[in-house]
């Protein structure tokens, strides 16, 4: 069993104890009544609430966030960043989220139907279970275009999660989506202070401290994308390709220029 797997059986073991099944019930209307963010807002708790930076208004940010079509992104070397980045989002009913297969449910149901599961290789994986994966993958990145052009906000993880790893194609698939859209936003976060085991400790209600710097929201139309990429074929992997180092450039490069 390698790390991740120890991990999401620890997770589940810590979801099955009626203390944490309590705590779900009150995420779930929570998460009902506000949507994603607001879920995970009750789920971190006041003790849990992160040291903010924004890098423009917040104001701005913010309304930008709840009411336009949005691609969220943040760095994710463990499991909390993302939930650390949404809680600071507006609430709104049509979030989701891109995520790990396997974890969606452990932070109660109505999260849980909130995450599009994506599932990663494994090492012993055919190539008849790659395919169906690699399909099953696909068909949920069409749920997450689906929200995106419905004018809604999709986070997710470039690298797919890991300390390092190149971006993967699922952002660049986004961002086409997002390029054809008469508008449509890119706002990225940076999470620092997460630990292992932290989603463990975050089930069990410990005080964890993390800080968070969001930039501010980008009209996709304005991102460092040449057009000579922009007019590749759609949907080809080479195409996919280089919009996502691009946008890792781009990544990079704001945060390196303030930190």
């Amino acid at each position: 069993m390698n790390s991740r797997e120890t991990l999401l059986h620890g997770l589940s073991s810590v979801a099955q104890h009626s203390t944490h099944r309590r705590r779900t019930s009150r995420i779930d209307q929570a998460t009902r009544e506000g949507g994603l963010s607001a879920g995970i807002r009750e789920l971190l708790s006041e003790k849990n609430t992160p040291e903010v930076i924004w890098d423009g208004d917040p104001a701005v940010t913010q309304n930008i966030a709840e009411n336009k079509p949005v691609i969220l992104i943040s760095n994710h070397p463990r499991l909390i960043e993302p939930f650390v980045f949404l809680s600071q989002l507006p609430s709104r009913d049509d979030i989701v989220a891109v995520g790990q297969g396997g974890v969606q449910h452990l932070f109660g149901k109505e999260i849980g139907q909130r995450v599009i599961p994506v599932y990663h290789a494994s090492l012993r994986e055919t190539p008849i279970k790659r395919q169906e994966r690699q399909t099953r993958n696909n068909e949920q990145m069409e749920r997450a275009m689906a929200t995106l052009e419905a004018r809604g906000a999709v986070y997710i993880a470039p690298n797919g999660g890991g300390i390092d790893g190149e971006w993967k194609r699922g952002v660049a698939t986004l961002m086409e989506v997002a390029l054809r859209m008469y508008e449509a936003y890119y706002l990225m976060a940076h999470v620092e202070g997460s630990q292992p085991w932290e989603p463990v400790r975050l089930l069990l209600n410990a005080d964890l401290k993390r800080a968070v710097r969001i930039s501010q929201p980008t009209n996709v139309r304005d991102l460092p994308i040449p057009s000579t990429v922009k007019e590749l074929p759609a949907g080809s992997k080479e195409k996919h390709r280089a919009i996502s180092q691009h946008l890792e450039a781009h990544y990079k490069n704001w945060f390196n220029k303030e930190s």
